[in-house]
């Protein structure tokens, strides 16, 4: 059963995205991020779908999202899906601002008690890329029913070819489980830092750990 890497254009697409993004993500920053409301999922589905329709209208001078899909070739289903986001030209300051900037108290189900994890993630992506040229991982997901298949590895082996025909590095905030697909690929764990469900009203729920990661684009690759 092969897999194949496609570009996720239609609005079937975006609705699969959505629903598989929020089957992959049960636990940790993920959860957190995806299902502020987790006793309304209804809500949540809107919540994220709307932000796939955001992304794609944004200048795709100051952020270019590609939605990507792995698909079995025998039954046509969606067995995997990501969306990176491309700065080839880098970020003004002005920019960063809006792309590095905290939710509002409330929007997007958002909680002043997540303010450290949001924080955490903007001010390292921050420190670490800044204004310079760069492919962003913002999200990765399998479908749990075929994990194993190598379709998250076909999609960061796009990726980083992309970013090798650009000549630019790439970043990425993964999973420890996650973290193993990206070394495949040339990525190197740079920071690390975990976080304790318990403190942002998930108790019971296993601890994470956010591994900041970064790929150095290959010359002639």
């Amino acid at each position: 059963m092969p897999i194949e890497i496609q570009p996720m254009t239609t609005e079937d697409d975006h609705h699969h995205f959505v629903r598989l993004s929020l089957t992959a993500f049960k636990t940790g920053i993920g959860a957190l991020v995806l299902h502020p409301r987790p006793h309304d999922p209804s809500a949540d589905f809107t919540m994220n779908l709307q932000r796939v329709h955001d992304s794609l209208q944004t200048d795709p001078a100051v952020e270019d999202a590609r939605y990507i899909k792995a698909t079995d070739t025998d039954t046509g289903a969606v067995v995997a899906a990501s969306k990176w986001l491309f700065y080839p030209n880098g970020n003004s300051e002005e920019n960063l601002d809006k792309i590095l900037a905290v939710p509002a108290s409330g929007s997007d189900g958002y909680e002043d008690r997540f303010g450290p994890i949001y924080e955490w993630l903007m001010q390292t992506r921050r420190e670490i890329m800044g204004t310079r040229p760069y492919v962003y991982m913002a999200i990765l997901m399998t479908d749990p029913a075929h994990h194993r298949r190598g379709a998250a590895a076909k999609m960061v082996q796009w990726a980083a070819g992309e970013a090798d025909r650009l000549g630019i590095p790439s970043y990425s905030e993964a999973s420890p489980q996650g973290r193993l697909v990206y070394e495949r690929w040339g990525y190197r764990t740079v920071r690390r830092k975990t976080f304790e469900m318990g403190e942002f009203g998930r108790e019971g729920m296993e601890d994470d750990v956010s591994c900041i990661m970064i790929r150095e684009p290959r010359a002639g690759a």
